[in-house]
């Protein structure tokens, strides 16, 4: 699910030293993941495009956005190229030269008296508008060599040069999209209380997650969606075309101001956008409430072969001096057009789900799952999942729930529910698990998807919103939070603590050998070098206690990978059990912007050390701080194995390394390369001498290569920085 962007100040607790303070997003973490950069061109003279053919869509268009029908471009082409087209700037008789030096005017060949024997060979120039697809002549010169030759020497002429690019055009077929556009995002969690699930944002950033490059104090244009063209000629204004919509301001996100709005624009006859609705329509938007609004095709001039609608939105970004982020959140949902309607129809049909399925495993969105499987029964007894009817009708709806291992299913309901429900209203089902448990034959990692399935006798009911999915992991790290960021947390002061509460669920206790840590992205990097301390305590009276374990200082980390979870590992192994304490120490007065996930408020769990009052106390955040303790009684490194120092022989280079990195040993060895979470990606034997080891494939981050001396016996850890 989306790592969800929110107004870089969404609220702020107490700023009174020693307080929690939650902080807004300044960018959109999902989509810098997701997107890729569009036309990159590999090297100098040398550029990648893209082209796509667009294909009409007819009516009805209908989207409730609950999956994502933008057509994105960008460099992933896999299983969509048709062809690859070169285009040159110039060629010269068939051929494409790199560079050519030529005159415009005749050069000559002389004897040695300098009278004129005959003109050099001329040839023709084509020139071409080759940045474009397909490419056109621009131009034919008539050129000759830029030189002349006396006798046998030859003389340079002032030259005219032409230098040849490349332009690589790959050709891709179209999909079943709906839209083009920059930057709208779609989502399910950012909305509240949506017609259907999912919607799509419009804020104030582009399609990398990034402020735009023209942000500022005054409105400007942020995100859009464009239909695809809608051949719509052969009807009229009699034929009553209506565009329907649902929208919400705010939600989890940042009220739009007053100079913020979303736009509505038509495309004529003759390419020109006119805008037909905006928000101003409404005196005030009453926030994390949607509205339906109809809006009429009432111009000939909009119903041609080619026609659009276009949602824009103006954003502004001022009010926060260097804290300048992500605001003004405006959720679409549920677009139709179609012809023979009217203003306030009842012309959608459609019961829908409202919100994705939630973990069932009690407290957690993941525990380990050896712990899991030592704790006895950690299932909740039941799930819901919340139906809203938004047809004019009463809908009879089924609900099921169906629950998987990869392709074999280890749950269905045993009943098949059933209620009416009235027009514009939800309803909740209740599911029931009994004696269920989660099982799997994997000793390590077990994955299971949680579908919720409805059917219902709704008329030309939409079904794309009938079927929900939640992957739930449980491998080697607990999770009180789903993985999607609404916010930010961090203290203003050094010295403030924040601790969660861990109850250990392996009744023989466990290794803690690291934390998962997700830190929010900063502009200007700002909290990149924010030192930190990872902390453990013991469990006093249902507050932390004594101080068991401290790490050596730590930062957020770039490098690493921004916009996810980042892992710290302890510097020695600590064994836990029963309940404990988790969390970090803040040694500076400057904000460290951990994430905050508010769907999943979890209060109780969460503790963080006031230093005004000395003490302890409950958090005031409903929320779960994005920290998951790491766990395994099976990859911790022993404290007698030897360490670097005493293997001088042995020798890494580079460090940090990229393509390969280097071992040097005076006797044959193993090496074992392992992620810092202890999974083994690779294992060799090396003979002595200098042998190199792969790091393709790898990404930006710390690893720990084992070595190991079979004719001694011992192994020893280093640890290795890969960077690209």
């Amino acid at each position: 699910m989306r790592l969800i962007l929110l107004s870089i100040l969404f609220f702020i607790t107490v700023l009174a030293q020693g307080q929690e303070v939650v902080r807004g997003l300044s960018g959109n973490p999902a989509l810098s993941n997701a997107v890729n950069p569009l036309q990159a061109g590999p090297s100098v003279g040398v550029f990648t495009k893209y082209v796509y053919t667009i294909n009409k869509i007819t009516l009805p268009f209908i989207d409730d956005f609950s999956s994502n029908n933008i057509k994105v471009y960008s460099t992933d082409t896999a299983g969509k190229v048709t062809s690859v087209v070169d285009q040159y700037d110039f060629s010269i008789g068939g051929s494409y030269p790199d560079t050519v030096n030529y005159s415009l005017d005749t050069t000559w060949q002389y004897a040695s008296d300098s009278t004129k024997i005959a003109a050099n060979t001329s040839f023709q120039i084509i020139r071409y508008e080759a940045a474009t697809y397909p490419a056109k002549i621009k131009d034919t010169l008539n050129a000759w060599p830029a030189y002349e030759i006396y006798g046998t020497d030859t003389v340079k002429l002032t030259k005219l040069k032409l230098t040849n690019s490349k332009n690589i055009f790959y050709l891709l077929k179209d999909d079943a999209s709906l839209w083009t556009g920059r930057g709208a995002f779609i989502n399910s969690n950012y909305p509240v209380s949506p017609p259907t699930i999912g919607v799509a944002t419009f804020d104030a950033i582009n399609a990398n997650g990034k402020i735009y490059n023209n942000a500022g104090v005054s409105a400007y244009t942020a995100d859009s969606l464009v239909s695809k063209p809608i051949d719509i000629s052969a009807l009229g204004v009699a034929d009553s075309l209506y565009l329907s919509f649902y929208l919400e301001s705010k939600g989890y996100g940042d009220e739009p101001e007053s100079s913020d709005s979303l736009v509505l624009q038509f495309l004529d006859s003759t390419g020109i956008w006119h805008s037909v609705w905006n928000t101003s329509v409404e005196e005030s938007w009453p926030v994390d409430s949607f509205f339906k609004f109809y809006v009429k095709i009432s111009f000939s001039k909009f119903f041609h072969k080619n026609f659009q609608f276009k949602f824009f939105n103006f954003a502004t970004i001022d009010g926060f001096g260097t804290d300048i982020g992500n605001r003004d959140q405006w959720h679409l949902d549920y677009v139709v057009l179609d012809k023979n309607r009217t203003a306030n129809d009842t012309y959608i049909s459609d019961a829908a789900f409202v919100y994705p399925p939630q973990t069932i495993v009690n407290g957690y969105y993941s525990v380990p799952w050896k712990h899991f499987k030592s704790a006895g029964n950690l299932m909740t007894p039941s799930s819901q999942g919340v139906i809203r009817n938004i047809s004019a009708f009463p809908a009879s709806a089924n609900f099921a729930v169906q629950i998987k291992e990869e392709s074999s299913s280890l749950y269905n309901s045993a009943l098949t529910q059933n209620a009416s429900i009235p027009a514009g209203l939800t309803h909740s089902f209740n599911e029931n698990y009994g004696s269920f448990v989660y099982t799997s034959a994997e000793n390590d990692t077990a994955v299971f998807d949680v579908q919720y399935a409805l059917n219902t006798t709704l008329a030309n009911n939409f079904t794309g919103n009938d079927t929900v999915v939640f992957k739930q992991e449980l491998s080697n790290f607990y999770a009180y939070d789903d993985g999607s960021v609404e916010a930010g947390y961090g203290f203003y002061n050094a010295g403030v603590e924040f601790a969660y509460k861990l109850p250990v669920l392996q009744s023989k206790g466990d290794s803690l050998r690291g934390v998962k840590i997700y830190f929010n992205e900063v502009l200007g990097a700002a909290n990149y070098q924010i030192p930190f301390n990872i902390r453990v305590w013991a469990y006093n009276n249902g507050k932390p206690g004594l101080l068991m374990y401290e790490n050596s200082v730590d930062y957020p980390d770039s490098t690493n990978g921004i916009n996810r979870f980042l892992y710290y590992p302890l510097d020695k192994p600590v064994f836990v059990k029963d309940t404990i304490f988790i969390g970090f120490k803040q040694t500076t007065n400057e904000y460290i912007n951990i994430g905050l996930d508010f769907n999943t408020p979890n209060p109780s769990k969460m503790y963080y050390y006031s230093t005004t009052a000395s003490s302890w106390k409950v958090s005031a955040v409903k929320g779960s701080v994005m920290l998951r303790p790491v766990m395994s009684e099976s990859v911790v490194i022993p404290s007698e194995v030897k360490t670097e120092e005493n293997f001088q022989a042995v020798q890494l280079f580079p460090n940090p390394a990229s393509s390969n990195v280097f071992i040097v040993s005076n006797d044959k060895i193993q090496v074992s390369l392992m992620d810092m979470e202890g999974r083994e990606l690779t294992n060799q034997s090396f003979s002595e001498g200098m042998n190199p080891l792969s790091l393709s494939g790898l990404s930006e981050g710390l690893y720990l290569v084992k070595i190991i001396h079979p004719e001694i016996n011992q192994s020893e850890f280093r640890k290795l920085i890969v960077q690209w």
